[in-house]
């Protein structure tokens, strides 16, 4: 007598093992990297519009229009950072609240083969601008000076 044919698994679940496992755990280890690398950025980022904050906060022309300072916060969508072989210039923008009220502000950061460092600032209080520095050319803005 001869020995009965063993079952044979169906193709269909190797391949959607293979398929569906291996290359789900594909996707999800490029989205994390992706998303590790997003996270590296942002915290750059941060770091650089921290030292922005800290100049307006020492500078006393802001002093002068706005009282002490409370508040510096920036705001997350007035970013504009351009890096190119050591070189660049980044603009934050910035909600001041002081004593006598609130101001929106741009300050500039230039990145000359070194650290970043405050160039210069855009005050707005009300209809008043104060120019404070070197605020070059403003992207975030109306671009005048």
């Amino acid at each position: 007598m001869t020995d009965p044919v063993p079952p044979r698994k169906p193709a269909a679940r190797k391949w959607l093992f293979w398929g569906c496992g291996c290359g789900g755990l594909v996707i999800v280890a490029l989205a994390s990297v992706f998303g590790y690398l997003l996270w590296l950025a942002a915290k750059g980022i941060d770091e650089v519009g921290e030292q922005g904050a800290a100049y307006l906060r020492a500078r006393p022309e802001l002093a002068a229009e706005l009282g002490t300072v409370r508040k510096v916060e920036r705001k997350p969508l007035l970013v504009n950072v351009q890096v190119n072989n050591d070189q660049g210039d980044a603009y934050f923008g910035y909600t001041v609240t002081g004593e006598k009220g609130t101001a929106d502000a741009e300050v500039r950061l230039v990145k000359r083969g070194g650290p970043w460092q405050p160039a210069g600032a855009k005050l707005k209080v009300g209809e008043k601008t104060v120019l404070i520095g070197d605020p070059g050319a403003w992207p975030a803005s109306d671009g005048k000076n």
